[in-house]
């Protein structure tokens, strides 16, 4: 795969990009869909708002939500279990969940997982604040150690994001069949 030129996602901004979109799609087609973190509601446009609910704790980012996305659900996360869903969609979102919060949030899941993150040790480190940064196995053992060995776990090629003239990224996708 080729490295493209893309922009760095910002917290309010236009990303995901079409592509990308287009690759989520294919894991969402058809299916109920918790976007858990959902901010703005950036995937919201590529799934029907009847099979969709969004879950976030920034009020704000809700209001823009339902603007922009008048006929989707949204709702603030005020803790418990998800709504139950085929899949429950943690996209950029764990990376700012610590590790000693990471197991209580995602036992709070019903259906499948779909966890697409910037899967990077590198990303860690204690000049990294708020940055939980983890690997595909570091997700692995979390939901083993939640779920046991019984789930099924998929393993995705990234997608590559030029983030700086010296620095790529990429984008994975980790799925969980429960």
């Amino acid at each position: 795969m080729s490295v493209q030129e893309r922009s760095y996602p910002t917290r309010l901004g236009r990303w995901p990009d079409d592509e990308h979109k287009m690759l989520l799609a294919g894991f969402l087609d058809g299916k109920t869909v918790c976007d858990v973190g959902c901010g703005v509601g950036r995937v919201a446009d590529i799934i029907p708002p009847d099979r969709y609910v969004g879950i976030d704790i920034d009020e704000e980012a809700l209001e823009r939500a339902r603007h922009d996305h008048p006929d989707h659900a949204f709702r603030e996360d005020i803790g418990g279990p998800y709504p139950g869903t085929d899949i429950c969609l943690f996209q950029t979102v764990l990376q700012h969940i610590p590790d000693d919060k990471l197991g209580g949030l995602l036992a709070r899941t019903k259906g499948n997982v779909l966890i697409v993150e910037y899967m990077h040790p590198w990303l860690r480190g204690p000049k990294k604040k708020n940055a939980h940064h983890r690997s595909r196995l570091d997700y692995i053992a979390a939901m083993r150690g939640l779920f046991g060995s019984k789930e099924t776990m998929a393993w995705h090629m990234p997608t590559k994001y030029q983030v700086h003239p010296k620095r790529t990224m990429s984008l994975s996708f980790l799925e969980i069949l429960k």
